[in-house]
């Protein structure tokens, strides 16, 4: 277990780390040009929206995903915390393998492009069962893979490729997701014994929180990293000394 006050500064560390990430979601919304609203959908859509638009928005709800979690950790319930990590990798994983697209070729293609033209076009609330976009694990990974396996030493006996070992890191938090016998049994525990249904706060799940979000918080700096190369997005950054500091740190540039 972890003393209150050592617990509180750690997740104050870990919300300090994310702000850099909502200054860039910020400039890159209004970098691009404003949603306007649909009055017979009661919400905001974008006209004309792109792979620009598709990452903004995948980038908005890791951000917010991310002041999530912590909220989630500070009362630790690791299943929650489980499922929404799920999600955040997963839409990290799209916004890189847009960025690495662009980046070599241009532009999006192939099911990446199909994906986020689906994803547009599926703008309807509250009308019923409509057709949603997917994206393939596999060939998500297998896009992502390729690039990084690049600079593999395959020479090692215990080499795999990266897609396998992405498809391992979906499918271990997606046990949190279907709500898993063992993941599931994890809330179960004290003397006497009983389900935690309020949180799991002084338990020894508060230090497996802790790594789980560090983790993901050290991971997505590299994936905004990713898309503002990608994406030729550096001006962004100019007018924000506290973001080009936060970049050169990233990338390692003194």
């Amino acid at each position: 277990m972890i003393g209150a006050e050592p617990f509180d500064r750690e997740l104050e560390r870990l919300s300090n780390r994310v702000l850099p990430l909502a200054h860039i979601v910020h400039a890159f919304a209004g970098s691009l040009a404003a949603p306007i609203r649909d009055q017979e959908q009661l919400g905001f859509r974008y006209i004309s929206a792109d792979h620009r638009h598709f990452c903004l928005m995948r980038a908005a709800r890791v951000v917010s995903a991310l002041n999530a979690l912590i909220l989630l950790t500070r009362h630790s319930f690791p299943q929650e915390i489980g499922v929404l990590s799920r999600t955040v990798n997963e839409f990290m994983r799209q916004m890189e393998a847009v960025a690495g697209q662009v980046q070599k070729d241009g532009h999006v293609s192939g099911e990446l492009k199909e994906f986020i033209v689906s994803y547009f076009a599926d703008d309807k609330r509250g009308l019923g069962p409509q057709k949603r976009a997917s994206l393939s694990e596999k060939y998500l990974n297998g896009l992502l893979g390729n690039a990084l396996d690049a600079f593999a030493d395959k020479s090692d006996p215990h080499w795999s490729s990266a897609a396998s070992k992405l498809h391992n890191i979906s499918f271990i938090q997606a046990n949190y997701v279907h709500g898993r016998y063992p993941e599931t049994m994890d809330l179960y525990g004290g003397r006497p014994g009983h389900f935690h249904l309020n949180g799991m706060r002084n338990t020894p799940k508060d230090f497996e929180n802790l790594q789980m979000i560090d983790a993901l918080i050290t991971s997505a700096p590299l994936c905004f990293v990713h898309l503002i190369q990608g994406l030729n997005l550096r001006s962004l950054l100019a007018a924000d000394p506290t973001l080009v500091e936060w970049y050169r740190l990233c990338v390692g540039v003194t």
